[in-house]
């Protein structure tokens, strides 16, 4: 029965493999698909907005507060610019008129 757990446990990683591969794929895509929909969010509502990258192939559009919190709580020991690019925060809109 140890082969079967282990057949199993190879095939678990080849699947982790090849969804990471997709997501490196399409990571572009996504990237540019969510900074285009902040920039539309945006001139909508006349809130500057945050895109933030929480894995490869998930970016969130956030405001600023959410941004502070999700680095304060997930993130503490970052020391982290808000009003600067880096490899957290992709894209800052920018400032309403």
């Amino acid at each position: 029965m140890k082969w079967l757990n282990d057949i199993k446990l190879e095939l678990q990683r080849w699947f982790y493999r090849a969804r990471r591969r997709n997501f490196k794929k399409s990571d572009d895509k996504q990237m540019l698909r969510a900074i285009m929909k902040a920039d539309q969010h945006t001139e909508k509502t006349g809130n500057r907005l945050w895109v933030i990258k929480f894995s490869p192939g998930d970016y969130r559009i956030c405001t600023k507060s959410q941004a502070r919190a999700f680095f304060r709580n997930i993130r503490p020991i970052l020391k982290i610019n808000y009003y600067q690019i880096n490899e957290y925060i992709i894209h800052i809109t920018n400032k309403p008129k």
